[in-house]
């Protein structure tokens, strides 16, 4: 399987299990959110100025978390 939707490169990538979803994050803030079963970007988050270095979810997978190198956590 092959995700082809950013145009910079990915700094960060995360599987959200429990809904079959994957997170990618790029070097200028953008995190797609994939689903696995249709291989398409499913949501797009903005937000950041800078790159995402991290992302993680609540025990439910309700909400996603990411930082940033622009010194925010979102």
């Amino acid at each position: 399987m092959s995700l082809t939707g950013h145009n910079r490169s990915i700094d960060c990538v995360r599987f959200a299990y429990k809904d079959n979803f994957v997170y990618s994050a790029d070097d200028i803030g953008i995190i797609r959110r994939w689903d696995l079963n249709s291989q398409k970007i499913y949501s797009t988050l903005n937000g950041h100025m800078k790159s995402v270095r991290t992302l993680d979810f609540n025990p439910s997978g309700e909400y996603v978390v990411s930082g940033s190198n622009d010194t925010t956590v979102r």
